[in-house]
């Protein structure tokens, strides 16, 4: 079957790039949960359920992340201006620092990974990936 196949390969580059990524955040003393709600804070900042609803991650659990990353100085709380019953994270100055070393270190490592192939290569697994991502986003949200 193609569609095993294609399975088996998603899980795989998860794993790994979820693994690489384990391993950079641990130098910060984060968790890959910690991290991947670190790194999906734009700067302008989100909702909870926002960002609960991006990773897919319950709120209990979401909440639970934010709390810790708060504790490391690295997230603030603030009120959602639009909606009061709501409230909006927004990185840290720290959390911003960190975010964007997280992101360079990541790009750094996955840019000497793509080294074996050329610019042409390069840019069909990036709208590959792209239109991927975007089908498989849309298909989660209407699960």
């Amino acid at each position: 079957h193609t569609t095993m196949n294609i399975s088996e390969h998603l899980s795989d580059i998860s794993l790994n790039y979820f693994s690489l990524v384990r391993k950079l955040a641990s130098k910060f003393d984060l968790t890959l949960s910690q991290t991947l709600v670190l790194l999906y804070i734009p700067f302008d900042g989100i909702t909870v359920s926002d960002l609960s609803d991006k990773l897919g991650i319950d709120i209990s659990t979401m909440t639970r992340n934010i709390q810790r990353i708060e504790k490391k100085g690295l997230i603030n709380r603030a009120p959602n201006l639009s909606d009061k019953r709501s409230i909006n994270l927004q990185l840290s100055k720290r959390g911003k620092q960190i975010s964007q070393l997280l992101n360079e270190q990541i790009s750094d490592h996955l840019s000497s990974v793509f080294q074996k192939y050329n610019f042409e290569q390069i840019e069909d697994i990036r709208n590959m990936l792209e239109s991927l991502g975007w089908e498989l986003y849309l298909y989660r949200k209407n699960l």
